[in-house]
């Protein structure tokens, strides 16, 4: 009797906080409002990775700043080419644009370089869609800055349907982590105040039941995070 009702006590605290939360979490969610404007350089940290994987890594809320950056210079006058060289340009980005730059400045078509560049970038990924956009303008000719700013709206929708879907299973995620976590509370709370308890931890079938036991929650903890980790 002495160990359930501290247990049954753990289960009402768990309960009343979910419960809680779960509350909190049904209110509209809030879209953030976005950057319309790059980030100012930093200081990166020296990395192994090639620029191409930083560039494939690189978010949608950037690459989309980058584009209402680009978009602005071409509102102004300038060329894709001198665009591209002018635009203040975020880090993850930086070194795959900058080579973009440096191949124009040798007499590569922009065009061109761009296909040298995006051959190594994923189509899908926020960088590859927009260097793609610009490739086609710069090839095609006429009037670019709809275009970039077509693929800066499309990238922002990106950005909000991710919170969204994240707001949406805060409750689920929220859930599968207390239920996960109250096995381990209640074993805790049970073998420090039960002594027969302590007793069956310390033999090998005890040891192997909690074994099975502690793989199967987590096991039961990556799946549901596996079902609501889509938002991310």
């Amino acid at each position: 009797m002495s160990v359930v009702a501290p247990a049954l006590a753990a289960v009402a605290v768990a309960l009343a906080v979910d419960a809680a939360l779960a509350r909190l979490s049904s209110l509209p969610p809030r879209r953030p409002d976005l950057p319309t404007r790059c980030p100012a350089p930093h200081r990166r940290r020296p990395t192994w990775r090639s620029p191409w994987r930083r560039a494939a890594e690189a978010g949608p809320a950037e690459v989309a700043a980058w584009c209402d950056g680009l978009a602005r210079r071409l509102r102004a006058g300038d060329t894709l080419a001198g665009a591209l060289a002018a635009t203040a340009t975020p880090p993850p980005i930086d070194d795959v644009v900058a080579r973009i730059v440096h191949r124009c400045e040798r007499g590569t078509s922009l065009s061109g370089a761009i296909d040298e560049q995006s051959d190594r970038l994923d189509a899908a990924a926020p960088l590859g869609l927009a260097l793609a956009v610009i490739g086609e303008a710069a090839r095609l000719g006429g009037p670019a800055a709809p275009a970039v700013e077509r693929v800066a709206a499309t990238l922002r929708l990106r950005v909000a349907d991710a919170h969204e879907r994240r707001a949406q299973t805060a409750q689920a995620r929220l859930s599968a982590s207390i239920m996960s976590g109250l096995p381990v509370a209640a074993l805790a709370l049970s073998a420090t105040v039960s002594a027969p308890v302590r007793g069956v931890l310390g033999t090998v079938p005890g040891v192997a039941v909690l074994a099975a036991g502690g793989a199967l929650n987590l096991l039961g903890w990556w799946w549901m995070r596996h079902i609501v980790g889509a938002s991310r």
